[in-house]
């Protein structure tokens, strides 16, 4: 019995306020054929593109709006100041006009001569139209009189549906050219690996005990590994999908992959290759490689959860979080990796370290860059094609370097302690790391000067960034042909002493 009261109640409450939703609405359209006029002392609009990046406000007046869009899901706030000049309580509705007048929200209710500001929001879409024309009416309900104020809004959508057909214009090609060029490498590095050059005997002893190294080598790992990597494209995928454009989502999340992937691969042929003469056994090439995506992963989760409450004390904390927070987080999570790598016989010097740990700086890449791609992209965050083809060239050949060297650091510092003690210790393991952090906090600090320089002169041309990531390839390009050399040498020595 109580329940089927309770149930009544709540109908004869929902029927109550759908009604009272009905009266407001149809009191709200006999407003918009009255002639008075709502004495708004100040009418502000703000275009809030879904980045929160570009926030652009200006006063409006009574003549027509017309406003630019490049971004669908833009936000509109309207903030207006209203005088209640009527002797009685007045409550405030917006309207919007479309096809048709709908979508009305209570803005504030006033008392008797009072004076006072509120604020209401409007989303924009795009509909597949170049200009398209809104009306904005601002209501106000009294017992006294009822009066209202109209704005006429001119939405120009003709730069963004522009850049959407420049997007779409590069799917195809982009596919097909980062397939011939992997084909191509492909190609290549199979010529190689069968030309018959000589190479340096395996190592001799027990491949390792070590069981996280066993678990990474595993072919179960890869499994593991890529349904991480899944969810984690499927994370982006999810959280800057926009569901107002669909087709222009997908397509921008097809190029980001794309180049996601790209020179990751690219770059893991080269230094895979580089190893002329202590090759390094294809399948642990993969693995460190499906590693770095796993710690990409694990960064995600911990970045998340630490910058973001750092963040909250503002831009010092977020300034704080990608100098220190980042680069601990990032090159311990990709560090394990290599560490566990330092456990087995293959691992015997500085070079094998370098290469190990420059793969899974790689596989950290993908699964980053695909998220600054997403997210940076025009459907998501506006701007033009150009821009975002910056974006995409400049992370994809210097982030890839970047987090390479990283973590190549942690690699051939450890390397190189094995191979003067014949060991693998923690101790070597933090020592290594923490250079890595040091290097990673460095590059992450040369953003700065370069984000103070954009500021000051209104455009973004990155230097002190790309000056650190190239220094570190050459001083990494020099060690390897160093490394190279001495493994000649020992090559030669062999040969000699067998054919003697």
């Amino acid at each position: 019995m109580k329940k089927t009261v309770i149930i009544l109640l709540l109908i004869f409450f929902a029927l109550n306020c759908a009604a009272a939703d009905a009266n407001i609405a149809q009191e709200l359209e006999k407003i918009l054929n009255q002639k008075q006029s709502l004495d708004i002392i100040f009418f502000e609009q703000c275009v809030i593109s879904p980045s929160l990046i570009d926030w652009q406000c200006k006063a409006l007046g009574n003549e027509i709006q017309t406003l630019d869009v490049n971004e669908s899901n833009t936000l509109l706030n309207y903030g207006i100041e209203v005088y209640n000049r009527t002797n009685k309580s007045m409550k405030i509705y917006s309207l919007v006009k479309k096809d048709s007048w709908k979508e009305n929200s209570f803005v504030m209710e006033l008392e008797a001569f009072e004076k006072k500001r509120g604020d209401f929001y409007i989303d924009v879409n795009y509909a597949g139209k170049e200009f398209e024309e809104i009306e904005i009416a601002v209501l106000g309900l009294s017992e006294e009189k009822n009066i209202k104020k109209i704005i006429s809004i001119q939405l120009d959508w003709k730069e963004y549906g522009l850049v959407k057909q420049e997007v779409s214009g590069i799917v195809l090609p982009s596919i097909g050219i980062s397939a011939l060029v992997l084909a191509i490498m492909s190609i290549i590095a199979i010529g190689i690996v069968f030309s018959g050059r000589k190479q340096l005997p395996p190592e001799k002893g027990e491949k390792t005990k070590n069981i996280f190294a066993r678990i990474i080598l595993h072919p179960g790992f890869w499994v593991i590994a890529l349904a991480i990597a899944a969810w984690d494209t499927a994370y982006t995928f999810n959280r800057y999908f926009n569901a107002n454009d669909v087709s222009y989502t997908i397509e921008s999340f097809i190029v980001s992959s794309v180049f996601a992937i790209t020179f990751p691969l690219i770059f893991l042929i080269i230094i895979w290759l580089v190893d002329f003469y202590e090759r390094e056994p294809l399948h642990f090439i993969i693995s460190m490689f499906l590693w770095g995506m796993v710690a990409a992963a694990i960064s995600l989760v911990l970045n998340t959860a630490i910058i973001g409450s750092v963040g909250s004390i503002g831009i010092l904390g977020f300034i704080f979080g990608a100098i220190a927070i980042a680069p601990l987080v990032e090159e311990l999570s990709k560090g394990l990796g290599v560490f566990a790598m330092s456990k087995h016989r293959e691992m015997q010097g500085a070079l094998d370290g370098i290469v190990y740990g420059f793969c899974i700086g790689l596989g950290f890449a993908v699964t980053e860059n695909l998220l600054y791609f997403t997210r940076l992209s025009p459907a998501i965050f506006g701007g033009n094609l150009t821009d975002w083809l910056f974006v995409l060239f400049y992370r994809s050949l210097f982030c890839c370097l970047s987090h390479g060297w990283m973590t190549a650091t942690t690699g051939g510092l450890l390397g190189y302690f094995k191979r003067k003690t014949g060991s693998s210790k923690l101790l070597y393991f933090l020592t290594a790391v923490s250079g890595a952090i040091i290097l990673h906090a460095t590059a992450n600090a040369s953003i700065l000067p370069d984000a103070i320089t954009s500021l000051m002169t209104g455009s973004y041309i990155p230097f002190f960034n790309p000056l650190v990531d190239t220094g570190l390839t050459l001083i990494f390009a020099i060690a390897i042909f160093g490394y190279l050399r001495k493994d000649k040498e020992r090559l030669m020595a062999l040969l000699g002493k067998k054919n003697k």
